[in-house]
């Protein structure tokens, strides 16, 4: 006796029309990128206390969007530690 195997699941493995959002949406977020990434080629200077960084001006924008979403997720989980060891 065969042993089945269940069908796999996720927007990718499903029949039909179930793809064209997921298809639709990865298009727009990639010419939005490149979008982005084509206008903001020039090069720019950043001062730090007594630093100056020159970088081009993408870098920046994707170090600054980097570091936000990490501050982000450090104090969601301290957040989410701390009302997990509170009794509520």
């Amino acid at each position: 006796m065969a042993d089945s195997v269940p069908p796999p699941r996720g927007w990718f493995s499903r029949p039909g029309l179930t793809r064209t959002p997921t298809l639709v949406l990865l298009v727009v977020a990639l010419a939005a990128a490149i979008t982005l990434v084509a206008q903001n080629t020039e090069v720019v200077e950043f001062r730090v206390l007594l630093w100056t960084l020159t970088m081009s001006r993408i870098v920046l924008l994707s170090m600054a969007t980097g570091l936000g979403f990490l501050a982000g997720f450090v104090v969601a989980t301290l957040v989410l530690r701390q009302r997990a060891v509170k009794p509520s």
